[in-house]
Order: structure tokens, then C-alpha cells, then sequence
């Protein structure tokens, strides 16, 4: 992208042959009176010509410094949202990484599953993230192709690790629901014959009681 610099040196120099279009035409009845009728159609030609020049470079300038101001926006807001996504996920993809497995427990897998509606909701607050890295990634790749590479390099590596991270989450929760309905069973199996379903130690034994019922 071209500098916010580059843009505003560019007006100001039009501006300032602006001051010197405007003494030329402030003169140039004056010096037409000095000139024969076929000199004065020559200059009279040559400053149409000049004016429609001069407001053709002007308008020109406009648009391509309206465009980089419009490229300077999105690429604040891109690399803005791409620096709060990116701890995110690098911090989100240790915590999975380091999830132990369901526990045997009823009242430790109740709090895994919370700390996993935690862990979902987390990725729900960031998918508008995602959302906006894809919206004005492929704007700022438009604008310039070249660099536009690199853009769409980190947020086509974002969207793809942010889906990793749902899709693990999600996995993740489909076990700890699974874990939970044995566990109840368990505990209802306890119930059933009479045993105290209050410490891990005699887990394996209830658990036994549901897959090898007498």
C-alpha cells in the first residue's frame, strides 16, 4: 500500500499549481490584448487545453487518495482485529491441548462441562472476529494483489485454525455429554443397590454395575 505521505504530498503539490492556474487566468485577458487575433486563438487553445489537463490530474488525484485513505482504514481495522484474534487462538489451542480426559467423578465432569460452555462461548464471542478478517482481507488483496498475498495468507491460517478449534471444542463436548449420561446411570445404578456413589475409589465398581449388569 502506498503511504498515508505519498497520498497527501501528492494534493498539496496540485494544490499549489492551483495558485499558479489561477494567476495565469487572472492575466490572461491582459495578455491576450497584447496578441494579434491569431496568437490570441493559439493561447486561448493552449490554456482550454491546460485547464482540462489540470482538473483531469485533479480529479484523478481524488479518487486514488479517496482509495487510499479507504485502504489505510481497512488495513488499521484488519490488523487491529487479526492482533486481538491471534493471542486468542494460540492461548485457546494450549488450553485444548492440555483438557484432561472426562473424569469418572459426577461433580468433576459437571465442571468440565461448564468450564467447556465456557470454552464455547469464548468461541462464539470470537467468531465475529473471523467474520471481519474475511470481509476486508479479500478488499485489501483487491487493492494490491502483490501484498494482498500475505493478507490473505494470515486470515485464510486464522479462519482455518479458529475451525480447528470449534471442531475440537465440539468433539470435546460430545464426549463430556456421553461421559455424563454413563455417570448418571452409574449413579442411578448405585442407588439401585444400595452403595454410596461418594468417592472416586469406587467408581470402577459402579461403572461395572452398568456395562456388566447382574
Amino acid at each position: 500500500m502506498l503511504p498515508m505521505c505519498w497520498g497527501e504530498a501528492f494534493s498539496i503539490d496540485i494544490i499549489r499549481h492551483k495558485d499558479s492556474m489561477d494567476e495565469l487566468f487572472s492575466q490572461r485577458n491582459e495578455i491576450f490584448g497584447t496578441c494579434g487575433e491569431e496568437q490570441k486563438a493559439v493561447l486561448q487553445e493552449k490554456t482550454e487545453s491546460l485547464v482540462q489537463q489540470y482538473e483531469a490530474v485533479s480529479q484523478l488525484n481524488s479518487e486514488r487518495y479517496a482509495r487510499l485513505e479507504r485502504a489505510q482504514v481497512l488495513v488499521n481495522q484488519f490488523w487491529e482485529t487479526y492482533e486481538e484474534l491471534n493471542p486468542w487462538i494460540e492461548e485457546t489451542q494450549a488450553l485444548i491441548s492440555q483438557l484432561p480426559p472426562p473424569a469418572i467423578d459426577h461433580e468433576q465432569l459437571k465442571q468440565q462441562q461448564d468450564d467447556m460452555r465456557q470454552l464455547r462461548e469464548s468461541i462464539a464471542e470470537h467468531k465475529p472476529h473471523i467474520d471481519k478478517l474475511l470481509k476486508i482481507g479479500p478488499q485489501l488483496k483487491d487493492l494490491n494483489p502483490e501484498e494482498g498475498e500475505m493478507v490473505q495468507e494470515k486470515y485464510s491460517r486464522a479462519e482455518a485454525l479458529y475451525a480447528k478449534i470449534k471442531e475440537e471444542v465440539c468433539q470435546r463436548a460430545l464426549a463430556l455429554d456421553e461421559a455424563f449420561s454413563q455417570s448418571t446411570q452409574v449413579r442411578r445404578g448405585a442407588r439401585e443397590v444400595n452403595l454410596p456413589f461418594t468417592a472416586p475409589r469406587d467408581s470402577h465398581l459402579l461403572w461395572n454395575l452398568v456395562l456388566f449388569p447382574l
